[in-house]
């Protein structure tokens, strides 16, 4: 059966600041099952509740770490490991959360302050794709050992180096672009691959049998004449018939290319 929660009285508090007074005089560590005796009907939970949540905040340092207070914080890890109420039970003159906070970002001595390595750069982007920018989390994952601050301020500084490259990348396109648009060759240059692309052709002889075959269709008449004067050479003349037939055909598809292409690119002119 759970007990019925009651507030804490004046008097009480005022035993249970006399209680710890007496022991940091004392420079004893804030043992609160021998606290809890100087409070009648209070269990050693609820003194230490009552303290740090409380009656600690007015007995608080705030502000720089003096030199007694980083001994007594690695004194206190040392016996205590990260079991940071109790870390701040021996410190006495901090709470739990700056114990924790000025051993992790100050005083631990596995912290490395040398300069950042370029793997260790691309590990640190892996954890912040993985984790976010939660860099407590990733402070627990990352090797060498970094502060949150430290990871923080450095991946600020690889975003900031990748945007300037950016940057100037794109202002070399530009300048690139402008240097390429502003020669004399360019404009009929340009032209031409947008023609090559909206015909899709890939090899300019392509147009050259409409070059060679205009005077196909010629040809193909007077062989028409040949046959009807002469039918004793009716078979030489399909022969030629053929074969005519097949250069006015290459001659015509040759003709309607050089007009497509005169076309697009009269269109670019």
């Amino acid at each position: 059966m759970s007990r019925i929660r009651r507030n804490w009285t004046a008097k009480e508090d005022k035993l249970l600041c006399a209680a710890v007074q007496k022991a940091e005089e004392e420079s004893r560590p804030l043992l609160w099952r021998e606290l809890a005796k100087s409070v009648p009907g209070r269990s050693n939970k609820d003194c230490r509740r009552r303290w740090w949540n409380s009656l600690a905040n007015n007995h608080i340092n705030k502000g720089p770490w003096s030199e007694e207070e980083d001994e007594r914080l690695f004194t206190a890890v040392q016996t205590y490991g990260m079991n940071w109420s109790q870390v701040a039970a021996e410190v006495r003159s901090r709470n739990s959360d700056q114990c924790s906070s000025h051993w992790s970002q100050v005083l631990n001595p596995n912290i490395n302050y040398c300069d950042w390595a370029e793997e260790e750069d691309a590990n640190l982007l892996h954890e912040v794709l993985t984790h976010g920018t939660n860099w407590a989390t990733i402070a627990g994952f990352h090797t060498p050992i970094r502060t949150t601050l430290a990871l923080k301020n450095r991946y600020s500084t690889l975003r900031l180096r990748n945007e300037n490259k950016k940057n100037r990348q794109g202002e070399s396109d530009a300048i690139g672009r402008k240097r390429q648009s502003s020669g004399p060759n360019s404009v009929s240059s340009q032209s031409q691959t947008s023609q090559w692309e909206l015909l899709n052709l890939t090899d300019p002889a392509l147009f050259k049998p409409a070059a060679q075959s205009v005077g196909s269709k010629s040809t193909g008449s007077n062989n028409d004449d040949d046959e009807d004067d002469d039918d004793s050479e009716e078979d030489d003349c399909d022969d030629n018939e053929d074969d005519n037939a097949g250069l006015n055909q290459i001659g015509f598809q040759g003709v309607s290319v050089q007009q497509q292409a005169d076309t697009v690119e009269d269109a670019w002119l």
